[in-house]
Formats: structure tokens, C-alpha cells, sequence
């Protein structure tokens, strides 16, 4: 079979924050050679749908005969700009619980 006339669904959702569960968008795309492997082109619609921009990261997995397509989580990198040393600071609750005496049986 020619890759070029093989055709196939492609369910996808995201949720960020904003339940897109409703708005479950099923179309049909064409897989296209690309070099020694094959792409393909996700419309701009569904990509301005869940927040993607091109380099963005996707997740793949077969579920049930399907293939499933969904934006990856944040990278390490993505997380760790998020740890400013004022979200470090210990609060009052973590220096209680660090300053505590065992209740058990814990060693340190």
C-alpha cells in the first residue's frame, strides 16, 4: 500500500486548565513521506484548540487500534523555571514539621 493514500482518524484532547473534554474534534488527516520517515500536518484550528505551536511536544501510544495523539507534560526545564526562591521559602507548617520530634518509629 502507498503511504501516501493511506488514511487514518485521529481523536484528540487536551485539557489545560479549561475543560476542552467538549469540544472532542475528530478529523482526518494524511500521512505524507518526510525524508526516510513519515509526518503529519496538524491543522492550525486544532493547534490554536490546545495551545500548540510548532516544536511543541506530543505523546503517542496505541490505545485500543487508535492511534492517540496528545501534547506531552511540561519538560524538567519548563518546571524548574517555575522554582523561584520565593516559592522555595519554607512556610511556618514546614519548619514546625522539620523542627518536630519523632512520633514513631523513623531513624535519622
Amino acid at each position: 500500500m502507498d503511504i501516501q493514500s493511506i488514511y487514518f482518524s485521529v481523536p484528540c484532547w487536551y485539557r489545560s486548565g479549561v475543560n476542552h473534554a467538549s469540544q472532542v474534534t475528530m478529523m482526518e488527516v494524511r500521512i505524507r513521506k518526510w525524508g526516510n520517515s513519515s509526518a503529519v500536518r496538524l491543522p492550525k484550528a486544532l493547534m490554536e484548540q490546545l495551545g500548540l505551536d510548532a516544536g511543541s511536544t506530543l505523546a503517542l501510544e496505541v490505545r485500543d487500534g487508535a492511534l492517540v495523539m496528545r501534547p506531552s507534560g511540561p519538560t524538567l526545564e519548563e518546571m524548574l523555571s517555575t522554582c523561584t526562591p520565593e516559592k522555595m521559602a519554607l512556610t511556618e507548617e514546614d519548619r514546625q514539621w522539620l523542627d518536630g520530634n519523632p512520633v514513631g518509629n523513623e531513624e535519622i
